[in-house]
């Protein structure tokens, strides 16, 4: 028979035994929650500093002065730094204004794309196409994140740090077709450097790209046109076309092209990807010309981002005609007319983003215009 002593001391071991698994449960509860909110946290600290880095490394498909640029690439990290909050509550950045602190929390620079994971340089400004963003919460910076049951372990707050490097490829030596089989958006039509370079800056202004509805028209927008073709190449016979894909374009061939671009067949022509040299040369055979025939598939493309190759020199002429291909720019078709006396094809300069680019060559720069690589998270 139990004794009514022996049951008080049971039911007293018992009460002891669920206050201490009591404390137990409520500090685990208490470290769930408390870790909780790091995490959320720290996916906000990660989420602003991508985006920021994402966002500042875009400003560098601007033309324009190099310092600039990159003073418009930290004002733009910093914004959307601080249009991401951090449990719902704003942070901020330092602009780190001529990288003067190596580790500070905007550094821009240079990514070299065959070794995106290396380290950044920072020796030439106007090859700059980087930008790394530091987003923290310390005792310093924004304050550390606050922290509910963890002051019963003598622990009120805690620092957290996230870190992202952006960077785009800008000086184009080339194009291979992407991973997702995209064709290269090309338009096999060369034009002299030295023409390109005077249209540019004070060629005629007679139609505008309008973005809103993705149309031309005959409306000036400010940006000057070039005529394509026909024009001058100093090779009889030729203006300016060139095989890409086979020795002799055929008008079928030629047609797929300008709708179409360059397909992973007409690569492979050239090695596997359409690229200027070590030295920043590309040599392309000359076609004869462009026929009426190809102009409802110039009208096709009106609007859309292209690219198109610059030469520097050309010899022989017609089918035998070969060009020296230096450089490769982005441009938009505005206008088109193959058939009567004043046959045309207008362009003026555009921003082409492609997946499948390849950067120049080292020591190989001024290889593009207005032709970049999406951003990339690197690092």
């Amino acid at each position: 028979m139990i004794k009514s002593n022996q049951i008080g001391r049971r039911r007293g071991a018992v009460a002891v035994l669920v206050a201490v698994l009591l404390v137990v449960v409520l500090g685990m509860v208490a470290c769930a929650v408390d870790l909780g909110v790091l995490m959320v946290a720290q996916s906000d600290l990660q989420r602003s500093a991508d985006a920021a880095a994402h966002a500042a490394v875009l400003e560098f498909r601007k033309d324009g002065n190099a310092y600039r640029i990159i003073t418009d690439t930290r004002r733009t990290a910093k914004q959307y730094v601080e249009d991401n909050p951090v449990l719902d509550r704003q942070v901020t950045v330092h602009r780190n204004t001529f990288n003067a602190d190596s580790d500070g929390d905007i550094v821009v620079g240079r990514i070299d794309f065959s070794n995106p994971h290396g380290p950044m340089t920072f020796d030439e400004p106007e090859q700059y196409n980087a930008v790394r963003v530091k987003v923290s919460q310390t005792a310093d910076r924004n304050g550390e994140v606050g922290l509910f049951f963890a002051n019963i372990f003598g622990y009120s707050s805690m620092m957290l740090r996230a870190e992202a490097t952006a960077a785009i490829i800008k000086n184009v030596g080339g194009f291979k077709v992407p991973g997702s089989g995209a064709n290269v958006p090309f338009l096999p039509i060369t034009v002299d450097e030295d023409y390109w370079e005077q249209q540019v800056s004070r060629g005629a202004d007679d139609w505008g790209y309008d973005a809103i509805s993705q149309s031309v028209d005959a409306t000036p927008d400010g940006i000057p046109e070039v005529v394509l073709f026909p024009t001058r190449t100093s090779s009889s016979g030729n203006f300016g076309t060139v095989n890409i894909g086979q020795s002799s374009n055929s008008t079928k061939h030629l047609a797929g092209q300008i709708r179409d671009g360059l397909s992973q067949s007409d690569l492979d022509y050239h090695g596997g990807s359409l690229a200027l040299d070590d030295t920043g040369e590309l040599i392309l055979g000359g076609d004869p010309g462009l026929s009426a025939s190809v102009k409802d598939d110039l009208e096709s493309i009106a609007g859309k981002p292209v690219i198109i190759p610059i030469y520097r020199d050309v010899s022989g002429n017609g089918n035998n005609a070969k060009f020296v291909i230096v450089k490769f720019v982005g441009v938009r078709i505005v206008a088109v007319n193959l058939t009567g006396g004043n046959k045309y094809v207008s362009v003026q300069p555009a921003n082409v983003t492609f997946k499948g680019v390849v950067q120049a060559a080292p020591g190989v720069s001024g290889t593009s215009q207005s032709i970049y690589s999406p951003p990339v998270i690197v690092q």
